[in-house]
């Protein structure tokens, strides 16, 4: 059996050291106990279905997978900007409550988008909370995303447990 400790989430390879802290893996550690399901919320208090989630990733089979762990989540209003530049385009007119953005994208690293992002016209779109999701969980990219504006820097593929734990964070 895995241990789902929050010391074992703070130093496992899905979470940079930066976020959430450690009193907040301890409440959703707590609530996972709870429920009995693997690598599940409860859904009754992570249901949201007024957020809107723009995922900003290059992969099809990525977006579909978060996609799935969203909607599962309770998380139901979503749209998939395959590019930056979609994203750059999107973001105003969607106007998302949370942005998932890939850091490895083809056209653009999700540092450049979050830089572009925090000098947008809109001021909506500069205050927009940003998840980042990375390949490999490197101390680096962590201090990167945390210096780009990211509230977390999640690894593939994404617990949702922890992804629910940063939504939940980018509502306050």
């Amino acid at each position: 059996m895995k241990n789902h400790s929050p010391a074992a989430a703070a130093s496992g390879p899905h979470l940079n050291s930066f976020v959430p802290r450690l009193a907040n893996l301890q409440r959703l550690q707590e609530q996972w106990d709870e429920s009995g399901r693997d690598d599940t919320l409860d859904t009754r208090q992570a249901h949201h279905d007024s957020l809107r989630i723009l995922i900003v990733t290059d992969d099809m089979r990525s977006a579909a997978k978060l996609k799935r762990t969203l909607h599962t989540l309770g998380y139901s209003e979503t749209l998939v900007a395959y590019s930056g530049r979609r994203a750059l385009a999107a973001v105003a007119g969607y106007s998302p409550s949370v942005a998932i953005v890939d850091l490895e994208l083809a056209d653009m690293t999700g540092y450049s988008l979050a830089r572009s992002l925090r000098t947008h016209i809109t001021s909506q779109v500069r205050k927009l909370p940003l998840i980042a999701v990375a390949e490999r969980g490197e101390f680096a990219a962590g201090e990167l995303a945390r210096a780009a504006g990211f509230l977390g820097l999640l690894t593939k593929p994404v617990p949702s447990w922890l992804l629910n734990g940063l939504l939940l964070r980018s509502l306050l």
